[in-house]
């Protein structure tokens, strides 16, 4: 398999960003609802800083993925997907990108505005420029659990566009996103 995208593929490298941050997001919602029935507060702060260290995890990957997907060629749906099926292939993908985006850079202004950044190896990793400021810490909050919701949303299109490739359409979409041998 080669590392590089195709015409008519994804390469390795595209597949290991699409499937890790997918892994890591489902951790993030995994933690997101634990995180709201832990009553011991000890417990809830080290989930907490599990939570913002996946998301800067993503901003990561994110940040990875976008400089790979401008130095490779885009792989086009099918010649059979009706131009307006792929119009909205197209917006759901760029908006899965600004949320992916958004989501953990609205969680880090709100934890560094809150005065809670997240931890790594006991450092305090603040967001530069951000300092303590309750209303733009509730603001990003706001804003975090907003993309939340618009992201539950787009994941779920996402995957149901995926299986209707796959269960109705019979064609390659979904497989060539797969790991392969």
């Amino acid at each position: 398999m080669s590392l590089r995208n195709s015409p008519n593929s994804y390469g390795s490298i595209t597949k290991f960003f699409h499937w890790g941050i997918a892994l890591v997001v489902y951790c993030m919602i995994a933690v997101g609802y634990l995180q709201q029935t832990i009553s011991n507060e000890a417990t809830q702060d080290t989930v907490y800083n599990y939570h913002m260290l996946c998301g800067l995890t993503i901003l990561l990957l994110m940040v990875m993925r976008g400089s790979w997907r401008l130095s490779n060629p885009r792989v086009p749906l099918p010649s059979t997907v009706p131009g307006w099926q792929q119009f909205i292939a197209r917006a759901i993908h760029f908006l899965l990108y600004l949320s992916l985006f958004l989501m953990p850079l609205s969680g880090w202004v709100m934890a560094t505005a809150s005065g809670y950044p997240p931890k790594l190896f006991g450092m305090a990793m603040r967001m530069p420029g951000i300092h303590l400021n309750k209303a733009l810490a509730d603001q990003a909050e706001s804003v975090h659990g907003f993309i939340a919701i618009v992201l539950l949303v787009l994941i779920g299109l996402h995957m149901l566009a995926a299986i209707k490739h796959h269960v109705i359409d019979k064609d390659n979409v979904l497989k060539r996103m797969l790991p392969s041998k």
